[in-house]
């Protein structure tokens, strides 16, 4: 996979459980290879979904995935 931009960046309070919380929205190209999960503990799933799925998954963006695609920052890696 190569990371292209950040998309969206946001920020929740889940106070049940003491957490708060910063997400990171990146676009991305798959090159090859299989997706891994690092930390079990902290991820349960990787899937790739169409935009129609990630509208349903992520509602809290009023105008839909489409419009944080349009509107995204460059990403480096600096190693």
């Amino acid at each position: 996979m190569r990371v292209e931009k950040i998309a969206a960046v946001n920020e929740a309070v889940f106070i049940e459980k003491g957490h708060h919380a910063i997400f990171f929205t990146f676009t991305a190209k798959i090159i090859d290879g299989t997706p891994l999960i690092q930390d079990e503990e902290e991820i349960s799933e990787i899937r790739w979904v169409d935009v129609q799925t990630a509208n349903k998954f992520m509602p809290y963006h009023p105008d839909g995935v489409e419009s944080i695609l349009e509107a995204s920052s460059p990403y480096t890696f600096q190693g």
